[in-house]
Order: C-alpha cells, then sequence, then structure tokens
C-alpha cells in the first residue's frame, strides 16, 4: 500500500518544481502528474476505507459470535434445568402413585376388618335374636 504523505509530497514537488507563471503569483505544473497523483490518493483513501469497514464488519461478526456463544451457553443452561426439573417430577409423581398404592391397599385392608367386625356383630346379634325366637316359640 502506498503511503499517502509521499504521494502528497510528490504533489507539493510538482508545484514548487513547477514554472513560475508569467503573470501573478501561481506556477504553471504538469497537469497530468498531478491527477495521477491525485488518483493515486484516492485509491488508497479507498483502500484506507475499504479496510476499516473491513475491521468494522470483523468487529461486529466477533461481537455477534460472542452473544451467540453467551446465547448458547444459556439454551444449554436452560435446558439443564429444565431437565433436571423433568427427573425431579417423575421422580414425584412415582412417589406420589407409590404413597396411593399404600393408602389404597390400607384402606382396603381397614375397610375389610370393619365389615368383618360388623358382620361378627351382625352373626352375634343374630344368634341372639334366635334363641330369643327359639324361647318365645316354646
Amino acid at each position: 500500500m502506498e503511503d499517502i504523505s509521499l504521494l502528497l509530497s510528490y504533489i507539493e514537488t510538482e508545484v514548487e518544481g513547477g514554472k513560475k507563471a508569467f503573470m501573478g503569483g501561481g506556477v504553471v505544473v504538469n497537469g497530468e502528474a498531478i491527477l495521477l497523483l491525485v488518483k493515486r490518493i484516492r485509491q488508497q483513501l479507498a483502500a484506507i476505507n475499504g479496510q476499516k469497514i473491513l475491521a468494522e464488519a470483523e468487529a461486529q461478526a466477533k461481537q455477534i459470535l460472542a452473544e451467540a456463544e453467551q446465547r448458547k451457553a444459556n439454551i444449554l443452561n436452560e435446558n439443564i434445568i429444565i431437565s433436571e426439573a423433568k427427573v425431579i417430577a417423575e421422580h414425584t409423581v412415582d412417589v406420589a402413585l407409590q404413597r396411593k398404592k399404600e393408602v389404597e391397599e390400607q384402606l382396603k385392608n381397614n375397610l375389610l376388618k370393619m365389615l368383618s367386625d360388623v358382620n361378627a356383630s351382625l352373626e352375634g346379634a343374630k344368634g341372639t335374636i334366635k334363641s330369643l325366637m327359639d324361647r318365645l316359640d316354646a
């Protein structure tokens, strides 16, 4: 890449080395040489602007990439939390179903015992009633 300061020095040299004008304080210069130097300066400025744009684009790309990496880490953390919550929920459901089964079994056993006790009481009452009826018939 050409040095813009050097190209400007070339232009100054052309102007300083130009022929003095017949009238006024100006000088006559080689217009073609000056225009060529100006063209080269413009090309270098465009290259510098292109490099600046490229550098800005690279910085922006790095920023986007960093944000994407951070979002990825957040999503992974969220997925881990969700997975852990699912495991806890499944365990809780399993414990609740087991407890339900135990309560139902205990309730069934208690109900059978109560019905058995009622049946025994009824059998006893039935025996007493039969005995009373037999006495009344005699």
